[in-house]
């Protein structure tokens, strides 16, 4: 009897031990160091460390892929309560103006994006898309875009505002620093409310057909309970959200190659220049937002970063900003990037397959 299969079977095993010891080390150091969404940072970079050795793992099982996209979901959509929809309720046109600005210069960098040789339209508006950048990640490949090249994008997003955000608030507006404010809620009461929004919504939003359903139906699902207030805020265990964070870094990094790895490297003075572009870009309409609702400057710019969402909270809450209007305006933007990108992105690709 032939023991190939059971060699095979030892070296896929073995493959994911190497990928979960080396995703753990980096991980334990970028917290060490403080690195923004140090989960997916750890994921990436194991990801990529085995993928260019030959011997990881081809790609995350697709069960493992949904279990992660409806936990995200679970996460963004527990940002929106009725709290924040309240206090945006009698300003909701001068916020739904500023979103939609935000959007069409975070759309429009997309398409600017994709005049590089390397990056098609799909690819290139899930990576400047503004916001919910794990969710992004997670459904890129669903949606039609190049996952290596959006994982890497929006991280490099994410680092360029959660390190400019703090430095802004203190130099520009003058802001104090502090760290977030714990949550009071209980938590196990919270995760289990998390666990259900997972477990109702992938299923809903799949027998409903809507795109990127394993992200989007935990999501609405998570957001409706909220606004609702009759449970507990929808939250997870650390240990499945760690864990949803480091697959979809897999996710966008295992099919690397070192042909994919030069391929970004190519992409990514563009795409900075375009982050700063739609950074400066989200700063004046937020000061506009700010004059509109009769805010201080700082929480306008905080209102309107295009992603960073820690970093902004931990300088908000250190500030004394209106944090329940920031987090409302940021929220907002989110559902609404989370929603059109499946749209635009389908359309981007009909349009593709025409004669």
């Amino acid at each position: 009897m032939s023991t190939l299969p059971i060699r095979r079977q030892r070296a896929r095993v073995g493959a994911w031990v190497v990928l979960l010891v080396v995703t753990l080390v980096v991980l334990l150091g970028a917290r060490a160091v403080g690195l923004p969404s140090p989960e997916i940072l750890a994921g990436m970079v194991g990801g990529i460390a085995l993928a260019l050795s030959g011997r990881g793992p081809r790609a995350v099982p697709a069960a493992g892929n949904v279990v992660a996209q409806a936990a995200i979901g679970v996460m963004l959509g527990s940002m929106v309560s009725s709290n924040e929809l309240r206090a945006l309720a009698h300003d909701w046109a001068a916020v739904l103006a500023v979103t939609v600005l935000t959007l069409a210069i975070s759309f429009g960098s997309g398409f600017l994006l994709a005049l590089h040789p390397a990056v098609d339209r799909v690819t290139g508006v899930l990576s400047m898309a503004a916001g919910g950048a794990s969710g992004l990640v997670a459904v890129a490949q669903e949606l039609g875009g190049d996952v290596r090249v959006v994982g890497m994008l929006q991280y490099a997003r994410v680092l360029l505002i959660t390190a400019a955000t703090p430095m802004v608030a203190a130099y520009v507006f003058g802001a104090a620093s502090s760290p977030p404010v714990p949550a009071t809620q209980d938590p196990a009461l919270g995760a289990l409310v998390g666990l259900g929004c997972m477990v109702v919504g992938a299923p809903l939003a799949r027998l409903a057909r809507v795109p990127a359903g394993d992200l989007l139906g935990p999501m609405i699902v998570a957001a409706a309970v909220g606004i609702q207030g009759g449970l507990p805020t929808p939250s997870l265990p650390l240990l499945v959200s760690t864990a949803a964070y480091v697959v979809i870094g897999w996710t966008a990094t295992l099919g690397f190659t070192r042909g994919a790895i030069s391929m970004v490297a190519r992409i990514l003075p563009l795409a900075f220049g375009l982050v700063v572009v739609l950074v400066l870009a989200s700063a004046a309409s937020g000061l506009w937002l700010a004059r509109l609702l009769g805010l201080p400057a700082m929480d306008g710019y905080l209102a309107t970063t295009p992603g960073g969402m820690f970093a902004v909270l931990a300088v908000a809450a250190g500030a004394g900003s209106n944090i329940t209007v920031i987090t409302g305006v940021q929220a907002v933007r989110l559902f609404m990037m989370l929603a059109l990108t499946p749209v635009l992105t389908g359309w981007l690709r009909r349009r593709a397959r025409q004669p």
